[in-house]
């Protein structure tokens, strides 16, 4: 196993919690993973998305190790740089960032995790300016949001009696600290609200509730929450079977919201598969 750029979050299996419970509280950890993700990447390049992949489940132990991938990397992004290098280059920013950022958390030092983070970003930004290459960086990181999720991983942490690590080939083990606390909800103003019904490209469904699925607009990637808990429910038994690229006609609920920084984004909710189209 190719083991440059992955990192390893190791849990501990404790006595009080069932399966189930002990399951859900990995998956909220890792979901929260995304989100600490998501903060940085959208203050790099906002057409970015990144996904962690699971590369390799060690035997004996619940230790997975993961990868952070870039998603939906378009024209407008490939022709900024090469796509070889931001991949690595992303994985490695992500990589680092977390682990800077359990450690000031650590030492009590929250306050200090996002300049680490922009000073990481510049310094790698400078490396490929001196090989020829770019990255457009915004330095708008979300700190809010990066802040909340390590808030919830640490609760996480608390709730499995402070048993979950972090580590990688070579690199010590850190603890992930149980007593840090941060909240907030960001605020997105509504603009406009529609409905409609459409043909979609499925890419990647998910047996997770809380993870989003990925369709194809067109030429666009999009992720929506999945509202349709009849199919949810048919997939998740497999009555339904999925493998990506079927062609759905869903009644789509669009929001366009302005974001905290004056940002315009959207959301995308699947209110009903109406249809698989053969």
């Amino acid at each position: 196993m190719d083991t440059k750029n992955l990192y390893c979050i190791q849990f501990e299996i404790p006595e009080n919690l069932t399966v189930v419970q002990f399951v859900k509280k990995m998956n909220d950890f890792l979901g929260e993973i995304e989100n600490f993700n998501h903060s940085i990447i959208q203050g790099i390049d906002e057409t970015y998305t990144v996904n962690s992949y699971i590369e390799d489940l060690e035997k004996g132990s619940i230790r997975w190790w993961l990868k952070d991938k870039l998603q939906n990397l378009d024209d407008k992004a490939i022709d900024k740089f090469v796509e070889k290098p931001i991949h690595n280059l992303i994985s490695n920013i992500l990589k680092i960032s977390k682990r800077k950022a359990i450690e000031l958390l650590a030492k009590g030092q929250h306050q200090k995790i996002l300049p680490t983070v922009k000073k990481e970003i510049e310094e790698k930004k400078t490396l490929l300016e001196q090989e020829g290459d770019k990255l457009f960086y915004q330095s708008n990181i979300n700190e809010k949001k990066m802040l909340a999720s390590l808030s919830k991983m640490s609760q996480i942490s608390k709730e499995l009696n402070g048993g979950v690590s972090m580590g990688g080939e070579k690199e010590e083990e850190l603890k992930i600290p149980s007593n840090f606390e941060y909240s907030y909800q960001e605020k997105n103003e509504t603009l406009k609200e529609n409905e409609i019904i459409d043909i979609y490209e499925l890419l990647t469904p998910s047996s997770r509730e809380d993870l989003k699925w990925e369709l194809k607009d067109g030429e666009n990637k999009i992720t929506c929450i999945l509202e349709d808990k009849v199919f949810f429910q048919k997939y998740k038994k497999n009555t339904i079977k999925l493998g990506g690229n079927e062609k759905l006609k869903i009644k789509m609920k669009i929001l366009t919201q302005k974001t905290s920084n004056n940002k315009i984004k959207k959301e995308y909710f699947i209110l009903k598969i109406v249809e698989i189209i053969d």
